[in-house]
């Protein structure tokens, strides 16, 4: 979790809602600070445009991962959510501090822009990574690299299909565990479609590449 940069600290007032849908457009203020990629979503750093969101926009990490257009008066970038951003007011980003820099002025602290969620520009299938600390009895994993937003995760355990609690720190949770492994996995995105895959073993750390691409 980190705090906003910002010239001028605007009233923050903010309610927690669901993350825009895709294609919904806002108009909102971004800032910008100096970070590498972590942060509350618990991703690795990374060299690509990103932002911290606003509280409401951020719903409890469900926010992560998504992707965003920015409008600036210098151009349009897209920036993937990586933080939570808890000083900013409704509607506000705060992007990297090159990715602002692509379509604002650095010495403004602050621009206007119009905003809206879209689908990431990204290449692969969707990946998951396990959680340090997992095991057979307590499994926690984090979707990566997908290009719409994972509102439900199922693992199958005894045959059954055990749908995954979203935690506030980006990961989906299996208080019982599931096993050992190969675990049959089944990522919903938000408008319905599936992705299937197999976790082979409970390995803490380790990212798996499963069969598809939203």
């Amino acid at each position: 979790m980190r705090f906003c940069l910002l010239v001028f600290l605007a009233g923050c007032g903010v309610t927690v809602t669901e993350p825009a849908p895709i294609g919904q457009s806002k108009d909102g203020i971004i800032s910008f600070y100096d970070g590498d990629g972590r942060g509350a979503c618990g991703y690795d750093p990374t060299n690509d445009d990103f932002t911290a969101i606003y509280t409401g926009g951020w719903a409890s990490s469900a926010a992560c991962g998504t992707c965003i257009e920015v409008t600036g008066p210098k151009g349009v970038v897209v920036v993937r959510v990586v933080d939570h951003c808890p000083d900013c007011e409704n509607d506000h980003l705060d992007l990297r501090r090159s990715s602002y820099a692509k379509i604002a002025n650095i010495p403004d602290g602050r621009a206007t822009v119009k905003w809206k969620t879209v689908t990431c520009p990204t290449a692969g299938n969707v990946q998951v990574q396990v959680k340090d600390g997992s095991n057979p009895f307590w499994l926690a994993i984090q979707p990566r690299n997908f290009r719409r937003p994972v509102v439900k995760v199922e693992g199958q355990k005894g045959g059954a299909w055990v749908t995954l609690s979203r935690t506030d720190y980006n990961y989906f949770l299996a208080e019982s565990g599931l096993g050992e492994g190969p675990i049959a996995l089944k990522l919903t995105a938000d408008d319905g479609t599936v992705v299937e895959g197999s976790l082979p073993a409970v390995v803490a750390g380790a990212v798996v590449t499963l069969n598809a691409q939203f």
